[in-house]
C-alpha cells in the first residue's frame, strides 16, 4: 500500500461502514439477527481501523 493506499482504503472503509449503518437502521426492528448483528460489528471495525490510520497519519494518540 502506497503513501495515498491507506486514505484510499480509509475512504472505502467509511462508505462502506456508511452502507451498513444505514441498511441496518432501515432493516432493525426488535432484536438483530446473527447477520445484523455481524453486519454492525464489520461497521465499527471499518471505522475504528479508520481512526487508527489517521492517528497515525497526523502522529496523534491522546485523546482530544
Amino acid at each position: 500500500m502506497g503513501v495515498s493506499g491507506w486514505r484510499d482504503e480509509t475512504r472505502s472503509d467509511l462508505r462502506d461502514a456508511e452502507d451498513r449503518i444505514v441498511a441496518l437502521i432501515a432493516g432493525i426492528s426488535g432484536d438483530p439477527t446473527e447477520e445484523q448483528v455481524h453486519s454492525i460489528w464489520r461497521a465499527y471495525l471499518d471505522v475504528e481501523k479508520s481512526v487508527v490510520f489517521i492517528k497515525v497519519e497526523i502522529d496523534e494518540e491522546n485523546p482530544g
